[in-house]
Formats: C-alpha cells, sequence, structure tokens
C-alpha cells in the first residue's frame, strides 16, 4: 500500500484516524466512569454533517418542517453564521439561504440562543435576527431565503421564539430592563401579549400541538423551601427545569423537579410527551417524560452530549446536534420513541406564585466585601490539649469588625492596555526608533494613543498624540501632530552650467486635529476630520557629500483641511490578514489656506474571496486625485503599493493602483533543533502582481509611449509570530522579469 491510511481503509474498512478515535474511546470507555455507558455520536446514530476545519465547526438547532421533507439548521460553514437547509430524502445538497455578517439587517444570531420554526405550510418560517438597531424577528421563504416580513419590537434582545400549529401567533423570549420573560405575538392584529412577569430566566417556550400550552425551561422555584448551600454562591441551587403554561387557566406546571439543567423541551405530535435534553450525569443526554405514565425514558447514550431534538410529526424520526471532536454536528435517530424503558417519575406539579425577593431574601445576602478566614493562632506542635481538657476561659475570642468599604465617585484613571516599541528597518527610509503607547481608563470610556518615531531630531521625527472619547455612540477625538515626509529625486536637477543633482522635497506639518465618527451600523461609518496645521516645504539639492536648501522654492503657510471619510468594512481575518469580506473607504479633503489650496478625492476598495479555510484571493484597488492651485501630489513605487520599484519612484497629481494576490498555506509546521530550539507552524506564502499609474494631466494619462502602466510582481511569505506578523516580499518589474534583481521588503504588518 502507498500509505498507512489506505491500508487501513483496506484491511479493517475504516481510516486510521478513525481506528485511532476507536482506541481512544476504547481507552476512555475502559477507564471512565462517565464513558463507561455511552457510546460515540456516529457509532450509534447516522451523521448527518461532519465539521472539519475546512468547512465547519458549528451545525446546531435542527428542525423538521411540518411535511417532513426538509430540515432547517444553524451553521458556519461559509465562516459567518447562516441559516441551511437540507433535505431528508437526499433530493439536493445542503444549501444556505440565509446569510449574516454583512449586512445591517443581518448582522447575526445569537449564539445557542436562536431557535428556527416553521409555518405550518413548510413554505415559511421564522427567526431571530441581529441588526444595528437590536432584533427582529423574520419571516422568511423556504424555497430561498427571500425575506417576507420583519417585526420590530420593543425589547433589548429577542431569543427563542416558536409558531403557533394555526401560523397565527409566535411565541418568544423578550429581555426588558434585564428580564427575560414569554411573550405572544399575534401577527394578525400586530399585537403583543406577556405571558410570564418575574425574575426567572425563561428559554426554550414551544407551542403544543392543539396550540392550548406552552412548554418551556425556567430557574423557577417548584416548591417554597429554599436551602443555601454555600454562602458565597447566592442563586447555587438554581437550575433549569421543565414547566407547562396552560394558556386557558393561566397555570405554570412543573414537570421535573431535578438539581441539573433542563432544556431544548419539545412536543410530540399526540401532546402525549416531551422530548428535551438533561445534564443527568454531567452529561446533556435526550430523554422523554410520558404524561399517561407518569414516567421518563432516556432516548440517546452520548458521552460528549447532546442537544435541541426535534421529532418529526409521525414521529418515525429525531434530529439533534451533539458536540464532538471540538465541533457541533447534526445526528439523524430512526424510530427514537420504540422499545423505550421508562422509569416511574413524579407526578407534574402546579406552581404557585413564590414572589423573588420573598423566597431569596437579598438583603440577607447583602455583602460588599470579601468572606474573612477563620482566625487561627501559631500552636507548638505539642500542647497540653494532647493530654487535659481545654480551659474555656483560655480561648481566644475573634474581635475583627467587617467593615463595608466606602463607595466613591468614579475617578478617572489611565492604565497602559498595549506597549509598543523597538527598532525598524525598511528598504527607502533606513533604521527609525519607533513606539506606540495605547491608554484607557478602567471603563474604556476614553482611549490615549501615542505614536513616535526618532529620526535625527524631534523636529525631524513623526509624533501623534490623540485622545479619543467613545462613551457613547458617536465617538469624539482630539490630538497634535508633526509629521515630517521626505521625498528623494535621483538625477532631478541641472543648473545654468548644465551639473545634475539629486533632490530632495521635505513635506513639514505641525498641528491639531479634530474627529467626530458616527457608525451607521457595525459595518458602516463616517469620519469627520478638522485639520490646522502649518505646512512648510522645503528643496534640496546634494552637492559636496551634503544636502544644500534651495530658498527660493520654500513654501510655507497655515493650513485648515477638514474631510470627510466613509468607511464599509465586512473583512473576516485570518491569522495574517482578512479572509473574506470586503472593504471601502471613499473620502474628500478640501484645503483652505494661503499658497495652499487643493481639493482631494481619495478611494480604496479591497475584496476578499475564500476558496477554502486555507486558499484565498485577495485584491485591491487604490485610486486618488488631486486639484487646485496648489495639486498634492501622490506617491508610487515600494512596499506600499507598486513592489518591484523603487520607493516613491513616481509622482503625480492623480494615481491609480491595482494589486492582486493569490494567497495559500506554505509550510505547515517548521520545527528546528539547533542550534535553537524553533517551533513555527502556518508559514503562509503569496503570490501577487501590482499593476498602477500616475499623471498629472489627461494627455499624460493617455500617453502609454513616455507613461506606460508600471507592473510588479512576486512572491512573498507570512508568518504571525504572536505579537506581530513577520512578512518577506521578493518582487520584479515587469521590464526586465526575473532577469533582474529582485526588490526585497520586510515589514511587522498585516496583509492588506
Amino acid at each position: 500500500y502507498k500509505s498507512v491510511n489506505e491500508a487501513a481503509k483496506r484491511t479493517f474498512g475504516f481510516s486510521m484516524e478513525s481506528l485511532e478515535d476507536q482506541w481512544r474511546y476504547y481507552l476512555q470507555k475502559k477507564y471512565s466512569n462517565i464513558i463507561d455507558n455511552n457510546v460515540l455520536p456516529e457509532s450509534k446514530y447516522q451523521q448527518l454533517t461532519e465539521h472539519n476545519p475546512e468547512e465547519s465547526n458549528a451545525n446546531w438547532d435542527p428542525v423538521f418542517s411540518p411535511d417532513g421533507t426538509q430540515i432547517l439548521y444553524y451553521s458556519d460553514k461559509s465562516y459567518t453564521l447562516g441559516i441551511y437547509k437540507r433535505s431528508t430524502l437526499g433530493l439536493y445538497k445542503p444549501k444556505k439561504i440565509v446569510t449574516s455578517g454583512y449586512t445591517e439587517k443581518y448582522e447575526g444570531f445569537h449564539y445557542l440562543k436562536s431557535s428556527l420554526s416553521y409555518f405550518p405550510d413548510s413554505e415559511r418560517f421564522a427567526f431571530v435576527a441581529k441588526t444595528s438597531k437590536g432584533d427582529d424577528i423574520v419571516i422568511s421563504q423556504v424555497k430561498n431565503g427571500k425575506e417576507i416580513e420583519r417585526i420590530t419590537l420593543d425589547f433589548n434582545s429577542i431569543f427563542e421564539i416558536d409558531v403557533s400549529p394555526d401560523g397565527k401567533k409566535i411565541i418568544l423570549v423578550g429581555l426588558k430592563d434585564a428580564q427575560s420573560d414569554l411573550y405572544i405575538y399575534n401577527l394578525e392584529t400586530k399585537t403583543i401579549s406577556r405571558i410570564t412577569n418575574d425574575y426567572f430566566d425563561d428559554r426554550y417556550p414551544r407551542w403544543s400541538p392543539d396550540g392550548g400550552q406552552i412548554v418551556f425551561s425556567s430557574q423557577r422555584f417548584i416548591t417554597e423551601s429554599y436551602a443555601q448551600e454555600d454562602e458565597h454562591l447566592i442563586f447555587s441551587n438554581l437550575y433549569y427545569n421543565i414547566f407547562t403554561y396552560d394558556l386557558g387557566t393561566n397555570t405554570v406546571i412543573a414537570i421535573t423537579n431535578a438539581s441539573y439543567d433542563h432544556q431544548y423541551p419539545t412536543w410530540t405530535k399526540d401532546q402525549q410527551t416531551i422530548v428535551y435534553s438533561a445534564y443527568r450525569d454531567s452529561v446533556s443526554n435526550i430523554f422523554v417524560y410520558d404524561f399517561k405514565e407518569e414516567a421518563i425514558a432516556q432516548l440517546t447514550n452520548i458521552f460528549s452530549g447532546t442537544f435541541s431534538p426535534c421529532v418529526s410529526e409521525d414521529n418515525t424520526e429525531m434530529v439533534f446536534s451533539s458536540f464532538y471532536k471540538m465541533g457541533w454536528d447534526l445526528y439523524l435517530y430512526s424510530n427514537p420513541l420504540d422499545s423505550l424503558d421508562y422509569i416511574e417519575y413524579q407526578k407534574p406539579q402546579t406552581i404557585k406564585d413564590n414572589p423573588f425577593d420573598e423566597v431569596f431574601h437579598l438583603n440577607e445576602f447583602k455583602r460588599f466585601y470579601r468572606l474573612r478566614e477563620k482566625l487561627v493562632t501559631k500552636k507548638s506542635r505539642l500542647t497540653s490539649e494532647y493530654f487535659f481538657m481545654k480551659d474555656s476561659l483560655e480561648s481566644k475570642p475573634d474581635f475583627r469588625e467587617d467593615k463595608e468599604p466606602e463607595v466613591g465617585k468614579y475617578k478617572l484613571k489611565f492604565t497602559p492596555d498595549f506597549l509598543f516599541g523597538g527598532l525598524a528597518y525598511t528598504t527607502g527610509y533606513g533604521v527609525t526608533a519607533q513606539v506606540y503607547v495605547a491608554l484607557s481608563d478602567i471603563l474604556g470610556n476614553h482611549h490615549i494613543n501615542i505614536m513616535a518615531d526618532a529620526n535625527k531630531s524631534l523636529s525631524e521625527s513623526d509624533i501623534v498624540l490623540n485622545y479619543y472619547y467613545i462613551k457613547k455612540r458617536i465617538d469624539y477625538g482630539a490630538g497634535i501632530f508633526n509629521l515630517v515626509d521626505d521625498y528623494y529625486y535621483f538625477n532631478y536637477w541641472i543648473d545654468e552650467h548644465g551639473y545634475i543633482y539629486d533632490g530632495l522635497k521635505k513635506d513639514r506639518s505641525t498641528g491639531v486635529n479634530t474627529l467626530v465618527s458616527y457608525p451607521l451600523d457595525k459595518f458602516n461609518r463616517i469620519d469627520l476630520y478638522n485639520n490646522l496645521f502649518y505646512n512648510k516645504i522645503e528643496w534640496y539639492y546634494w552637492y559636496d557629500n551634503d544636502w544644500h536648501v534651495l530658498d527660493q522654492y520654500t513654501k510655507d503657510a497655515w493650513v485648515y483641511a477638514p474631510s470627510l471619510f466613509y468607511t464599509h468594512d465586512t473583512a473576516l481575518w485570518g491569522i495574517t490578514g482578512p479572509i473574506k469580506g470586503s472593504r471601502l473607504m471613499a473620502g474628500v479633503q478640501k484645503s483652505f489656506g494661503s499658497h495652499n489650496d487643493y481639493l482631494n478625492f481619495y478611494g480604496d476598495f479591497r475584496k476578499y474571496v475564500a476558496l477554502n479555510r486555507k486558499y484565498q484571493l485577495a485584491g485591491m484597488l487604490n485610486v486618488g486625485f488631486s486639484t487646485g492651485l496648489d495639486k498634492q501630489e501622490f506617491i508610487m513605487g515600494g512596499y506600499y503599493n507598486l513592489r518591484g520599484y523603487l520607493n516613491k519612484e513616481y509622482l503625480g497629481n492623480n494615481i491609480a493602483v491595482g494589486s492582486l494576490e493569490f494567497r495559500y498555506p506554505f509550510i505547515e509546521e517548521l520545527k528546528i533543533g539547533f542550534p535553537l530550539p524553533i517551533w513555527i507552524r502556518s508559514i503562509r506564502g503569496a503570490i501577487f502582481a501590482d499593476v498602477g499609474k500616475v499623471w498629472d494631466t489627461y494627455d499624460e494619462f493617455k500617453n502609454t509611449h513616455d507613461n506606460p502602466i508600471r507592473v510588479g510582481y512576486g512572491i512573498g511569505t507570512r508568518m504571525n509570530l504572536g505579537y506581530f506578523i513577520l512578512k518577506f516580499d521578493w518582487a520584479w518589474k515587469s521590464t526586465k522579469g526575473f532577469e533582474s534583481s529582485p526588490s526585497f521588503y520586510f515589514s511587522l504588518d498585516a496583509e492588506f
């Protein structure tokens, strides 16, 4: 055989990985009491989904359609959570019908606190979507996920929902004023009514088949007696049990009463049994309660836990989710209610109204300080207590007092969040010393960022100090800055004698700025910048091993330059950079000042296409246009926009640069034993091509002979070293290809 895995398949009928799993399970079952009577989920039940690092880690909350032909469920197969449908008859492959994580109407779903519910016609379903303004109930088509109706209610959050058997009402868990209760929304009258009103947490409501009762899970009391076992944990005796609510009599009945959690209750079609999951023996498995027999039976015995069961209307199939091998998968159990061993259980109990504050007496639990340890005095190893009775007069009472600490007003105090510094080297700028410090208060409402790099002198260094106030939805910022940019020109100056000199343009700006940032939603925002600064531009020429200033070309001015930017960002990040989604920044800047008049337009669009979790395509398009009496110059060439060329090799009042990268795993794991033990994982590679052009006038743009489109291409590697991402790139110019010497770049930042 060519491999051990192939030999295992031919010999045992399954892969080497499966053989290892069975061997591990055998050992766990032999030496663990919990696993002793339990099984692997795949060994007894039909596995419907298979999570793996390449596709998905979570598949849960399945629900059968009323006609039994389809299953809806949540999955993160495409990086973000989505709603999928699959055929129970195998007529088509699983298909995503609702996507989240990219728009303000579908920011996401409540992880493990959501539910899907069909309408009786099996053509529509309802779910809860997180939006930029809160949670909405959405009704969509099963066929393609197209939204039919969106319901916005006055809640802080909406969790599990369920559509009534007649399709006219929706039961939901609504969170409002730090209290979760059950509510019923009438789809015809557009009104909502409250079912429960207490401090207890209610979850997983489901309609009975006749529409007269609601089964749910709750932490409410079953009896009035309440014994606090541990004074450190006020609510340590609260567990989720199964209850029903009778809509006709407004009574709550306890179905279970045990000191472990019961969750995900659901009715069977005949309304004679309730199926639910419970953490008996510390592992969640699925049980069934029979009203007629007043008994329970265990349906599953999986040692890794089972959750969110759903039984088909004909009781022939049950689908559930199970956690195994660091991920969630769906499993199918045929004829789950046949040949069960029922155990007699308690009778359902009608619950009295036990007010929360009357049972707990929170004033008795009020404690603002840590529980002190028992006073212990030092004793010698051998005392008279070994031979004589202890004299009570010699006991030492504990006279220490419990003092409640003083609660004062909040005082603003900054502490460091992030500190980074060191020496850096880039091909164009040489060696510089850099430091970045981020400070914030304990509530995270105030932030201070300090960025600086030392270069020759203080006036020649870049220094930025910004303060941000982010307590409200609108963020505010203010800061001061000193920014210095040097532009080198080779063979630039020609004097009256015909001598050629290298040139240097030094652009220094010192001033203040303010920022107002308004988030439209999770993915979009608008930023308004105001900059007031003193700008000085000096020209130098290289002569006699030194730079000499050309005073006649020196310009300085005070400039006020406001700018407005729109930002859109739905990018999902991997270990070295974005892997899926898109980013867009577009803005305009206008200057007002003497001898400094310009109007700039900016655009930066980036798109990421994930072929799978390891291979991606990334594209970037950057454009800029400047008009006015004092047009600004855009630079092209070097690491940031046209690799393979010198830094700032080309300048122009207009620019258009595009990049395309193919990103792939280069080295999965690298171990070095000598001279230093080094273990590096996930070294990624990239193949890229950059194309760009700068121009001043339209004639220059059309002139492809003297001002052609520049192209550079190359390869690179990326490594995430924890504190920073180390990147190496080798790039060539298109004019000479690989025959020329490559330009080499390294940096400590993420991929674009």
